[in-house]
């Protein structure tokens, strides 16, 4: 008559002793992971400054790479704390006339110590700062407001005989005109979320219009993408499709199967020993 009741205080028990044991280890974990993402934004905004400072002894043009702001604007291209390697290099990205850049934090890695971030975030654009999750976005949305906004500029040329100098803002005419924009923020008319490129080429100017909003991140594309060069069209570049690493919760995993099983064990044990 001892055992069933035996039994169900050595299950309260182990109970207790797993959810104190979770507390314990995963506290720290989190902890971990959260001061690590705060020095993941401090790098991105420490590349962001660098950038800033290249552009202004530079005629307001972004670097082409990282690898140009060493050593004169830092003194090396910073590793993220969780991944343990420098995860932003491969994902910067530079509009063709050097007025716009972007870079993100590449993986999955902070995603995976902390659900709440999501891969290949935090980031950073020159137009808004650091971007710590992606905002709503639709490649298909962006495709069509990119072939408007292209349409708006070689308008605006074949009127004026010459590229909108201001920008993309020079398109809007009307007091009630407003400029596409890719995400669902509020904008107001002389506002939009694309950034216009030109380049000369020696005869006549080229442009590219770029999308800046970091949401498409989330879809799977590189920072400013997609994007449409006057000459060639619409693109996009498309991440690459990180190898799966170990979770930083395996452990804690093991260590609770591996009470279960051996609290399960003991529990057979005394019920065996029972009359």
């Amino acid at each position: 008559m001892c055992a069933p009741l035996s039994n169900t205080l050595a299950m309260k028990s182990l109970s207790t002793s797993v959810t104190l044991l979770i507390l314990l280890l995963t506290s720290p974990c989190w902890a971990r992971s959260q001061g690590q993402l705060t020095a993941c934004k401090s790098n991105l905004k420490n590349i962001g400054t660098a950038c800033e400072m290249y552009a202004t002894d530079n005629d307001g043009r972004y670097p082409m790479t990282l690898a140009q702001l060493v050593p004169d604007y830092l003194y090396s291209i910073p590793k993220c704390p969780t991944t343990g390697c420098d995860s932003y290099s491969g994902t910067y990205q530079v509009s063709e006339a050097r007025n716009a850049f972007a870079v993100c934090c590449l993986g999955t890695a902070h995603h995976r110590a902390n659900r709440s971030v999501a891969p290949n975030f935090p980031a950073y654009v020159s137009v808004y700062g650091l971007v710590e999750r992606p905002y709503d976005a639709n490649i298909t949305q962006c495709q069509t407001n990119l072939k408007t906004l292209n349409a708006m500029v070689k308008s605006y040329m074949a009127r004026t005989g010459h590229i909108p100098t201001l920008g993309l803002v020079s398109l809007v005419e009307k007091p009630d005109e407003r400029l596409p924009h890719c995400s669902k923020w509020t904008y107001a008319p002389n506002e939009t979320d694309y950034v216009f490129s030109p380049t000369f080429n020696g005869d006549n100017y080229d442009y590219e219009i770029v999308c800046t909003n970091l949401g498409h991140i989330d879809e799977g594309l590189f920072p400013l993408q997609p994007r449409l060069d006057s000459r060639t069209g619409l693109s996009q570049l498309a991440l690459p499709h990180n190898a799966p690493s170990a979770s930083a919760w395996l452990p804690v995993g093991v260590i609770i199967v591996g009470l279960t099983l051996y609290g399960a064990r003991r529990r057979r044990r005394k019920g065996d020993k029972s009359p």
